[in-house]
């Protein structure tokens, strides 16, 4: 059999001081039956005269107006041509065996989808990151990608980030794209992706290095009605298909999953900044009490306060704080 061709989707945006290594990380794969797509979302640095420096033929090298980093991956999608589709961030890199040994895994397992692990690093020491990256807790066994999604949000191990798919491109050939102008658009991309497969292989091996930077997206201060208001937009899109889906218990628990997780990202905008998004916030909370949590109890709970589910989550921990404060009188 001929190795498949497989393409690469590379967002660009003011990268000038990681994309070199980005580049040549890519062009030096073990794996070399490769379309590599730079896609320049309008770089105002060294970021695009970089990718045209590349003479590789299999680097293909395209131009647009910022529209942000899901808009890149979508404009990259309609331009594939590969077996198999790819993400990768412009300041990251893979293993140099990391496409050789995915095609491998993805054919021997004749998977529509391969979910692989990765490592967080970054070049600032004030930047604190997680010592276990984005790894599997266990050795997941290959099944249909709702079964999967079930026993990752059992485990508390689920990673929307799209660079973790290695997926067959027909599964993007259903429509499968990228909800543009917000955060958290993978957090439904992963979930729509996972939802279409068949067969998932779960990979336990690192192939991935995402560099954590302080000035990224996620990373810096004075966006947190953005961000709520980007999670809300993901809440809603799932939550105007709950109907149909409202007797699938993996439904549920995503549902209740995002749910929380709006909670969480309203409650981190400073109070005298929400009046642009209190409205928006209590029609998630009434939805979510109306539907009981979804099946989640603790939702329930963390709709009524901070402390109230901290003391359901955590009774020991609080009962232990109270005893302390009643002890020293406090």
């Amino acid at each position: 059999m001929d190795a498949p061709l497989v393409t690469i989707i590379v967002p660009v945006y003011n990268c000038e001081k990681y994309l070199n290594k980005c580049i040549r990380n890519l062009l030096t794969q073990t794996y070399q039956n490769l379309q590599i797509i730079l896609v320049n979302d309008g770089s105002v640095d060294r970021s695009l005269e970089i990718c045209k420096e590349v003479t590789d033929s299999r680097v293909e090298v395209f131009s647009k107006q910022n529209g942000g980093a899901s808009s890149a991956r979508n404009f990259g999608l309609r331009h594939r041509k590969g077996q198999y589709i790819l993400f990768v961030d412009s300041d990251d890199y893979l293993a140099e065996n990391a496409v050789e040994t995915l095609v491998t895994a993805a054919l021997s397992e004749a998977a529509d989808c391969v979910y692989f692990e990765a490592d967080n690093i970054t070049e600032d020491s004030s930047i604190k990151i997680k010592k276990n990256g984005l790894r599997h807790a266990i050795q997941y066994p290959a099944t249909d990608g709702s079964s999967l999604i079930a026993m990752l949000l059992e485990h508390k191990n689920y990673h929307a980030v799209p660079f973790l798919y290695f997926a067959k491109s027909e599964i993007y050939d259903r429509g499968l794209k990228f909800t543009e102008g917000i955060m958290f658009e993978d957090e439904l991309f992963s979930f729509e992706l996972l939802r279409m497969c068949k067969k998932v292989f779960c990979l336990k091996q690192i192939l991935y290095y995402r560099n954590v930077r302080a000035n990224s997206v996620m990373t810096s201060t004075g966006r947190e009605s953005f961000r709520f208001h980007s999670i809300a937009v993901v809440y809603k899109k799932l939550y105007d298909r709950y109907p149909e889906h409202r007797d699938e218990a993996v439904y549920n628990a995503y549902i209740a999953r995002i749910a929380l997780l709006c909670i969480g990202y309203y409650k981190q905008i400073p109070k005298n900044d929400r009046q642009n998004t209190a409205m928006e916030y209590a029609e998630i909370r009434k939805q979510i009490l109306e539907n009981k949590g979804f099946g989640k109890k603790e939702l329930v709970v963390r709709c009524y306060g901070e402390l109230l589910w901290r003391a359901y989550i955590f009774p020991g921990r609080v009962l232990g704080r109270l005893k302390r404060r009643f002890k020293h009188g406090k």
